[in-house]
């Protein structure tokens, strides 16, 4: 008679995903922009599977994180670093005035626009608020002018895609310009940790 074999829960890690109000988001922004036919098309060429998909309402709350990445990746090729960065600057625009996102920002900025550093002591709470299995983010230091965050546990994909640092840094300026901060800066990079990105805020 076999010998019973004791019982070993399996945790299967889940799929990075993101909120599908982001991406769909996206798009509207770059419809709005007129700049979606030629992302459009670079994001099927980059990957032709999108086209299931990149013209259909996002069923769900959640998609994979590849479907923003590949439209991200496919702005910055189209319309290069800068251009990636004013995108970001674009969407935290549309995220002010409508959008999922919308009562947060504005609630935020009623609260925090004077103050930098709490405005951004708040944006670990968005990072959460839309998405799933892609790192957390924290802010692990807090000047008078200037502040140093991350996101760690970060799955590789998302973490190397260079599109989404040039855009965070474009949200991330916008966001302090819309509290009267102009001139801000946003910085981030891969730094030396695997599966971590690392971030600076000056203003």
């Amino acid at each position: 008679m076999l010998a019973r074999q004791p019982f070993v829960a399996v945790t299967v890690a889940e799929e990075p995903r993101i909120a599908s109000a982001v991406v769909s988001g996206v798009r509207r922004t770059l419809i709005d922009l007129g700049q979606w036919p030629r992302v459009r098309a670079r994001a099927i060429a980059r990957m032709p599977k999108v086209r299931s998909w990149i013209d259909s309402a996002l069923d769900g709350s959640w998609c994979p994180v590849a479907y923003h990445i590949v439209i991200l990746e496919s702005v910055a090729a189209e319309y290069g670093d800068d251009g990636i960065a004013a995108f970001g600057r674009a969407r935290l625009l549309d995220n002010m005035s409508g959008g999922v996102l919308s009562p947060i920002l504005r609630s935020w900025m009623r609260s925090y626009g004077g103050a930098p550093g709490h405005l951004l002591r708040v944006s670990p709470h968005v990072w959460r608020a839309v998405t799933r299995d892609l790192g957390r983010m924290v802010v692990v230091e807090m000047g008078e002018r200037a502040t140093r965050f991350r996101i760690e546990e970060m799955p590789e994909e998302a973490r190397r895609c260079v599109a989404w640092h040039r855009f965070l840094e474009g949200y991330g300026v916008a966001l302090l310009e819309a509290g009267s901060y102009p001139g801000a800066h946003v910085e981030i990079s891969l730094g030396e940790t695997p599966r971590q990105l690392e971030g600076s805020v000056r203003w």
